[in-house]
């Protein structure tokens, strides 16, 4: 694939955004398309919908008609933690939201998200909310939205369609939303989830890969052990744990596919950092040597990130590269990653 900085750019965005919308449809926003074939995450995905939503403003605002419905499930708490170990940089999008959700029985649950950032003060420049996929700010019309310009975005009059459906707890990617639903929006649900979706757990491991605290990991498997369905398994000095498929069968498909795992924080906050990389408007204007250079830093810093998502990806080893052989080359395996089948 031979692309310059700029259709690589838009490439890029299109796959992101393709991604999410077949997460957010999956998990029950209108449309239509393929599904997800991957356990979703919703705390990640709200992350991530709040930096690449701004490319897409009609996938943003079905994402908080969804909320509107289903926003029980979005564990606030572990959502926060996500945003401080990762570098999201989307606080105040994600304070405005908990703002715009806190009423009812769940306000005390989203006030926690909207303390993420403070409002803005008055009479400050508003900064507009979209942008198009070039990475120039959207044009918002009409007066700005109250409650968005109080955390100083400026977009145009919301109007939710109210189409948004609880997710489908036949599809297999709905087994994280199942879970909760069932046990309660905490980590046993994250964890059963986990061990689901893995022939067996190690305590540590399954922290990095579900974003909780390792102690809170270590607790709750010591206390879901003595149901008798969760089973601890000895491995030299470590104890693992796992469960016997055939006594959650309530829980898995009827034709006995379970869902894959990605740990999408690791994920999604990888491609955040390349986002960061091919928005620079300084980079279609550099040399290739240049470009090269910039793009091994960036992938230096997140090719961990993508390990942890999803150890069974083995990126291409393109250290004896150079130039525009190595941009190409990147540029392939940055895109083969969108793609299920890469899995």
């Amino acid at each position: 694939m031979k692309t310059s900085p700029n259709k690589f750019k838009d490439a890029f965005l299109e796959s992101q955004l393709d991604l999410l919308w077949r997460q957010w449809t999956t998990l029950g926003v209108a449309g239509h398309g393929e599904r997800e074939i991957r356990v979703i995450d919703p705390d990640a995905l709200l992350l991530a919908t709040c930096v690449f939503g701004r490319y897409e403003p009609r996938l943003f605002d079905e994402m908080l008609d969804w909320l509107e419905v289903n926003g029980w499930c979005i564990n606030v708490q572990r959502g926060g933690s996500l945003l401080k170990r990762y570098p999201f940089g989307c606080e105040r999008l994600i304070a405005c939201i908990g703002a715009m959700l806190s009423k009812g029985a769940e306000t005390a649950k989203w006030r926690r998200l909207s303390l993420c950032a403070e409002p803005v003060k008055p009479g400050t420049d508003l900064e507009p909310l979209f942008y198009q996929l070039d990475g120039r700010p959207q044009p918002a019309f009409g007066q700005p939205e109250p409650r968005f310009a109080r955390y100083g975005w400026h977009r145009g009059n919301l109007e939710l369609r109210g189409m948004s459906q609880p997710p489908n707890p036949e599809l297999p990617a709905n087994l994280l939303f199942c879970l909760r639903a069932l046990f309660g929006v905490n980590a046993r649900a994250d964890i059963l989830a986990y061990l689901l979706t893995h022939p067996d757990g190690h305590p540590p491991e399954m922290a990095s890969q579900t974003g909780y605290f390792p102690k809170t990991i270590q607790m709750s498997l010591g206390e879901m052990a003595c149901s008798g369905k969760i089973h601890p398994v000895p491995k030299g000095r470590e104890k693992h744990y796992r469960v016997d498929a055939a006594e959650w069968a309530l829980l898995r498909p009827q034709d006995g596919a379970g869902p894959g795992w990605v740990a999408w924080p690791q994920f999604f906050a990888a491609m955040t950092g390349i986002r960061r990389l091919v928005q620079n408007p300084q980079l279609a204007k550099a040399s290739p040597a240049l470009q090269a250079a910039e793009w091994q830093k960036v992938m230096g810093q997140v090719q961990p990130l993508l390990a942890q998502s999803d150890p069974s990806v083995i990126l291409k080893d393109l250290n004896r590269l150079t130039g525009t052989a190595y941009l190409q080359a990147v540029q392939q395996e940055v895109l083969r990653l969108f793609s299920p089948e890469a899995r």
